[in-house]
């Protein structure tokens, strides 16, 4: 990846966790800006490369005709596509995005555009500028004065959820340039879609885990305390690599996510409906985990942490999966979810014949 790719997955993967996670908000208008509004802007320039062809969908804003003069109106209130029917959904370039007037207040009407700037060159975002503001810069800020910074994190994450659903391909069609070298490589890949339920206690909720050593050559997924679906191996040498991302509970989805070696290089890799994280690292000794490995579903390799989830199916592959792959797999979604299996909890795990607890046990 070049320089300004470096920048725009970074940037990408902070509007990202502060979107979805509890992140100040306001920072997101710093990111809005350098992508949409700063000169030759980021997504222009590293869209010179790929050429992905960028729409923004989304609910047109409709606001009422007849409003009190101090009545405030949100264009983008849970308009985004995932909240209603497709069918209600515009096709926007980018400039019309900009444009579309997504709040009013005081019989003032304000854009995406001057949202972001006003957000980032003058409240904060970047900027904190308390004298030159003009008067619609100043009606503004009377807005969020009289609203609270509530206001502030309801626009930024309308925006941003439009913005990152967007942008998801260019990241991915990055990513999977960089990546390229792993194309069918050697390793263990699962894919499987999903509704990982919320568990009635605290502790860790065990999608998969693979391996037969707790301390060792284990590749687990689960979901933590915190929310976050994390995919963590520990290598023979007991190296702990991990990535994550934060997780919607109870809703399906698609995971597509695995382990592979090329060369004296190792891929970790975690893709949540399309959205993908990755960790590179050097390291030579995986053909063991990937030549002998057990595996338990539905709860962790010691059979203490049960897992909560509806599976619709689960598919394993020994290589990194390509496009055409998926799109096949993916066909089969819809009759999938017509007989799930469900996980909740209660001795419902499935495990390899030559998994270590079950050996025990025979003994």
């Amino acid at each position: 990846m070049n320089e300004e790719e470096c920048l725009f997955i970074k940037k990408i993967n902070d509007l990202y966790n502060i979107t979805y996670n509890n992140g100040d908000k306001l920072q997101s208008s710093a990111i809005l800006r350098l992508f949409y509004l700063d000169g030759i802007t980021l997504i222009d320039s590293v869209n010179k490369i790929h050429r992905k062809k960028l729409i923004y969908r989304f609910h047109d804003p409709k606001f009422r005709k007849r409003l009190l003069f101090n009545s405030l109106q949100f264009g983008f209130d849970n308009l985004t596509p995932n909240e209603a029917h497709s069918s209600f959904t515009s096709q926007r370039t980018k400039e019309q995005f900009l444009n579309t007037e997504i709040v009013v207040y005081q019989g003032n009407t304000f854009s995406v555009k001057e949202t972001i700037k006003y957000l980032a060159n003058k409240f904060g975002g970047i900027h904190h500028d308390l004298k030159k503001r003009d008067i619609k810069e100043t009606l503004f800020s009377k807005m969020i004065e009289v609203q609270s910074h509530s206001i502030v994190d309801k626009l930024m994450i309308e925006i941003s959820i439009i913005v990152i659903s967007t942008l998801k391909d260019l990241k991915n069609a990055i990513l999977e340039n960089h990546l390229k070298n792993f194309t069918r490589a050697k390793g263990l890949t699962l894919w499987m879609p999903i509704r990982i339920l919320t568990p009635p206690d605290s502790g860790e909720n065990y999608i998969v885990d693979i391996g037969k050593d707790i301390n060792k050559s284990r590749l687990s997924l689960f979901v933590d305390t915190d929310n976050n679906l994390t995919l963590r191996y520990i290598s023979s040498s007991k190296q702990i690599y991990k990535i994550s991302q934060k997780l919607k509970m109870n809703i399906e989805i698609i995971l597509n996510l695995g382990i592979y070696k090329f060369e004296t290089k190792l891929l970790l890799y975690l893709d949540v409906d399309n959205w993908v994280s990755f960790m590179v690292v050097e390291h030579q000794y995986i053909d063991e985990f990937l030549d002998n490995y057990t595996f338990v579903l539905g709860s962790d390799i010691n059979l203490r942490r049960e897992g909560y989830f509806h599976l619709a199916s689960k598919y394993v592959f020994n290589r990194r999966l390509e496009v055409d792959d998926k799109l096949t797999l993916e066909r089969h979604v819809l009759k999938a979810w017509e007989k799930c299996a469900i996980f909740n909890g209660i001795g419902q795990y499935i495990h390899s014949e030559n998994h270590p607890k079950v050996i025990s046990c025979h003994n």
